[in-house]
């Protein structure tokens, strides 16, 4: 570890427990870390070809929608919040519109759809009006065409099984119209990641200009060797 690592002031330090700012602010940059890393693997999984791509879209698309779901909650909770987004610089707080322009590119409900469909699995629990259950039984009586397949990528070290036919229902679930096509879900990853590179580019932002009122500091990054 070298000096300027040591220098870092401590977490709680840089982020008091008791202040909304500062949980903000960590909100989302817990956010940025899992979107652009979600953004990474469907990037390299559209490369690759792989299976896991139209799933990388699901997931990208739902950190995407829960980050600007929190911060808005954010917002109407906290003026002292409000006050920090105010701050930061007039072409980062255009960052944001774009991120946030995501909504109305695709519409609330399409995007909820999204969310729901990704981190929740069919279940006839009552939660929602279809049941996801309800909405599985419509999916499934559309895909006719679709044939019933598994497939087996050995271009690694370990062999990948993937259920595709599960794979197709699912994207299908989160999809608005239940598509499957992989077309589709390419036209949703371009918005995503447009939408997702603003986002992260105004966390970053917002974490200088949070640094510079604070005047707390986070040491020279750690290298991974």
């Amino acid at each position: 570890m070298t000096d300027d690592q040591q220098a870092a002031d401590p977490i709680a330090a840089v982020f008091p427990a008791d202040t909304i700012e500062a949980r903000f602010v960590v909100a989302m940059a817990i956010a940025r870390n899992d979107i652009e890393l979600a953004l990474r693997d469907g990037v390299a999984a559209a490369q690759q070809d792989r299976e896991d791509f139209t799933y990388r879209v699901r997931l990208a698309t739902s950190h995407l929608i829960e980050a600007l779901d929190s911060l808005m909650a954010y917002t109407q909770e906290s003026a002292e919040v409000r006050k920090l987004m105010d701050r930061v610089p007039a072409e980062h707080q255009a960052a944001l519109r774009k991120a946030r322009s995501v909504i109305q590119k695709v519409g609330d409900d399409a995007l909820e759809q999204i969310r729901d469909n990704t981190f929740h699995f069919p279940s006839p629990a009552k939660n929602y009006r279809p049941s996801s259950d309800e909405q599985l039984r419509d999916v499934l009586a559309t895909m006719g065409d679709r044939l019933c397949e598994v497939h087996l990528d050995h271009r690694g070290k370990d062999p990948v099984v993937t259920l595709s036919f599960a794979r197709d229902v699912a994207l299908a679930l989160a999809l608005a119209k239940h598509s499957a096509d992989d077309r589709i879900a390419r036209e949703q990853f371009e918005l995503t990641s447009d939408g997702a590179v603003a986002f992260s580019k105004w966390v970053d932002a917002l974490l200088v200009t949070y640094l510079e009122l604070t005047g707390s500091y986070f040491g020279a990054p750690r290298l991974i060797d």
